[in-house]
């Protein structure tokens, strides 16, 4: 889940208005290596354009895929793949910028802190919430969703925070309360889950998704 800024023809990684010191240069070395050193294993790469370019002259569409195509490992698919073996040492884009012309598209339609489907996916990244039950229902939802293989993937994000809280509760905070709900859940479910997507893993929840494999 990438979030970059185009500033002065370079791009940079953000979160909101926060620059993380790095590069997308460096994003792209490490995660280019290690499809190099692991050819069975493939990743989706989320990218989002988080803040207008300042001083550039040229567009953040055109940039990003310029940098990507350089690598021979990046897919510019239109759709994701039908199996496992197609994806094998392969990283597919989630273009979540306007204009993009490689990846899967994924920029008109995306919801705020929502479930919900676009195009050929399945997104629960209910993010604000005022109770806990909001968030671990919604999550089951999608765990449901992604047994009955209707969409080629399901995007089920565990992070959210409780707007309601006076400071919001962060997101840290709340995965103490829901990480234990995510593992029952987890238990009771049998292949495909989707991709979870976990700001705050716990060796549980790896245990159980990669036992859930076999």
């Amino acid at each position: 889940d990438i979030r970059l800024m185009l500033e002065k023809d370079k791009l940079k990684v953000v979160h909101s208005f926060v620059d993380q010191d790095l590069s997308f240069e460096s994003v792209l070395e490490n995660i280019t290596s290690f499809i190099a050193e692991n050819p069975t294993e493939f990743l989706v790469v989320s990218i989002k354009q988080e803040a207008d370019p300042e001083n550039s002259t040229v567009s953040f569409a055109s940039k990003v895929e310029e940098m990507l195509l350089q690598h021979d490992c990046v897919s510019g698919d239109r759709s994701f793949p039908k199996t496992l073996g197609e994806a094998r040492g392969k990283i597919f884009i989630l273009s979540r910028y306007e204009n993009a012309s490689i990846g899967v598209p994924a920029y008109h339609g995306w919801m705020d802190s929502a479930s919900f489907e676009i195009g050929e996916l399945y997104v629960q990244d209910k993010y604000k919430i005022t109770d806990i039950a909001q968030k671990t229902e919604a999550f089951e939802n999608a765990l449901n969703i992604a047994v009955e293989m209707k969409y080629s993937l399901v995007l089920n994000y565990a992070s959210c925070y409780l707007e309601n809280a006076w400071p919001p509760m962060s997101a840290s905070k709340t995965a103490k309360e829901i990480n234990p709900y995510l593992c029952e859940m987890l238990k009771n479910k049998t292949a495909p889950l989707g991709a979870i997507l976990c700001d705050y893993i716990t060796q549980e929840i790896c245990d159980i998704i990669i036992e859930n494999n076999f």
